[in-house]
C-alpha cells in the first residue's frame, strides 16, 4: 500500500512556480540629488574614469589612459574642479537614498550669455560662498601648476587633444553664433556610473538645469556622445547637427550638438536635421 500511493503521488503533475521580480521603485525613491561638495569630486573623477575608459573619444585622447588610470583620474579630477570653482556653475551628484555617502553620477552645468542671467546665478552663492570659490579656485590653479609639473602626463596623446580642442571650438562658432542662443545654458558635463545606468538617475540631474532654463525662457546646448542621444531627446533636446568632424575610424555615428527650448519659446529656432539616430532608430 506504501509503493502504491507514493507512485500515484509522483504521478500527479506538478503546478508551475512563478518568481516575482522585485518590483523597481521609481529613481526619486531610490536617490537623492545634492549640491556637490569639495569631498565629493575626487569620487566623481574615480566614477568618471570607470564610465568613460572605453569609449572611442577616451581612447583617441587618451590613448594610455589603461595602462595609467592614476594620471587620467588627474586629468577628470582637474576638470571637474576647475567647472566647481566657476560662480555661474552648478555641480550636482546624484547618490543612494539608503546611503547617501555612495555617489552614482553627477552633472554640471553653467550659465553663460547676458549678465543679467549670469549675475543671479552667481549670487545665489552668496557673499560667503563666491568668496570661497574665488580662494579655492586659486589654491587649485596653483596645485594643478605644481602636481602636472611634478607629475607628467603619461596618457594625452598632445597633438591630438589640440586637434581635438580646434574641432569643438569650430562647433561652438557654427552652432552657438547665433545671438538668440547666446544667452543659454551649457550641460557640460552629465554621466552616470556604468553599474547605475538605465536606472532614471540622469533624468533626475537634467531636472535642475531644465527648470532653471524653463524659469528664465534660455535654451540649453549640450554635446551629446552616441550613449547620450537618446536620453536627450526623452527630455525634450533636438538635434541641431552632427559634430563638424567625426574622428578616424568611429562607427556609432548618433550623437552630435543638441538644443533644447523651454515652452514658452518664440525665438528663432534650428532648421530640422535628421541625423543618424533618426534614420536608424527603428533598427
Amino acid at each position: 500500500m506504501a509503493a502504491t500511493s507514493t507512485a500515484t503521488a509522483s504521478q500527479q503533475p506538478l503546478k508551475p512556480t512563478t518568481e516575482t521580480k522585485p518590483k523597481r521603485l521609481p529613481a526619486e525613491e531610490s536617490f537623492i540629488i545634492r549640491p556637490a561638495r569639495l569631498s565629493d569630486l575626487r569620487t566623481l573623477a574615480i566614477l568618471h574614469e570607470g564610465a568613460t575608459s572605453d569609449t572611442f573619444v577616451t581612447n583617441f585622447l587618451t590613448p594610455r589612459a589603461h595602462t595609467y588610470p592614476e594620471d587620467q583620474i588627474r586629468i577628470h579630477l582637474q576638470s571637474i574642479q576647475k567647472r566647481y570653482v566657476n560662480p555661474a556653475s552648478i555641480s550636482l551628484v546624484a547618490c543612494c537614498k539608503a546611503n547617501p555617502d555612495i555617489l552614482v553620477g553627477y552633472s554640471q552645468s553653467v550659465r553663460v550669455g547676458s549678465e543679467q542671467g549670469v549675475r543671479a546665478v552667481v549670487h545665489e552663492k552668496g557673499v560667503t560662498g563666491r568668496v570661497w570659490l574665488w580662494v579655492l579656485g586659486w589654491v587649485f590653479w596653483c596645485w594643478h601648476a605644481l602636481s602636472n609639473w611634478v607629475w607628467k602626463d603619461r596618457v594625452s596623446d598632445f597633438q591630438r587633444v589640440k586637434l581635438f580642442g580646434g574641432y569643438v571650438a569650430a562647433d561652438r562658432l557654427k552652432y552657438w553664433s547665433n545671438p538668440a542662443w547666446q544667452d543659454r545654458w551649457i550641460l557640460t558635463c552629465m554621466l552616470v556610473g556604468k553599474e547605475w545606468q538605465r536606472k532614471g538617475i540622469a533624468s533626475l540631474l537634467l531636472k535642475d538645469v531644465c527648470e532653471r532654463s524653463e524659469r528664465e525662457g534660455v535654451v540649453i546646448g549640450v554635446s551629446s556622445s552616441p550613449h547620450g542621444e537618446y536620453l536627450y531627446r526623452k527630455v525634450g533636446f533636438e538635434l541641431m547637427g552632427d559634430f563638424g568632424v567625426r574622428l578616424e575610424g568611429e562607427e556609432d555615428l548618433r550623437g552630435g550638438i543638441m538644443i533644447r527650448y523651454p515652452e514658452r519659446w518664440e525665438g528663432k529656432r534650428h532648421e530640422k536635421y535628421v541625423g543618424y539616430f533618426d534614420l536608424h532608430k527603428g533598427e
